[in-house]
């Protein structure tokens, strides 16, 4: 629904005042990117503003499944750029982890490294079982981390949000 909204969902106006469209866990087409390039126009950065931000996460590069086979963008969320170089562990901020006794998230500890294959975040220290479903095998293959992909990453979004907000408020 977020692709469809970008492309034909928003006036001019309501575009200029997005932030970013954070699309965790899908992909965009070629087509789609050179039918719309204003509305579905990557970030390549973490402080760019407007733009679509997307990754994938996987835990080795035999596991990408149908909903990301084909990426034309994605970056790699623990430095939101879609370099390729191996970025160390550290730099994951935590995953979000609900608390049952205190009915909240909190982001905890999920250290690996990631690196970029097809727009796809490899992170090749997590367990290739740790979401994986043998009823959706076809479609996400074991190591395919496609229901993991929103809260993987929670202390890096979080962080980049900000960040991002900072920078549109800054230009408006």
């Amino acid at each position: 629904m977020l692709i469809e909204l970008l492309k034909d969902g928003m006036t001019e106006e309501q575009r200029g005042l997005m932030v970013a469209a954070y699309c965790i866990g899908y992909h965009v087409t070629a087509e789609e990117m050179a039918r719309y390039p204003e509305q579905l126009c990557p970030a390549h950065d973490s402080t760019e503003v407007g733009k679509l931000i997307i990754f994938n996460s996987i835990t080795d590069t035999t596991a990408i499944g149908m909903v990301s086979r084909g990426d034309v963008a994605g970056v790699n969320p623990t430095v939101w750029s879609a370099a390729t170089d191996t970025i160390p562990a550290d730099c994951q901020l935590g995953m979000a982890k609900y608390n049952d006794s205190r009915d909240s998230v909190l982001i905890v500890p999920c250290p690996t490294r990631t690196y970029l294959y097809k727009h796809n975040t490899v992170c090749p220290d997590l367990d290739p079982d740790m979401v994986f479903i043998p009823a959706y095998e076809d479609m996400f293959p074991r190591g395919n981390l496609h229901f993991a992909d929103s809260w993987l990453f929670a202390g890096n979004v979080k962080q980049n949000m900000a960040c991002r907000l900072r920078n549109w408020k800054a230009k408006n």
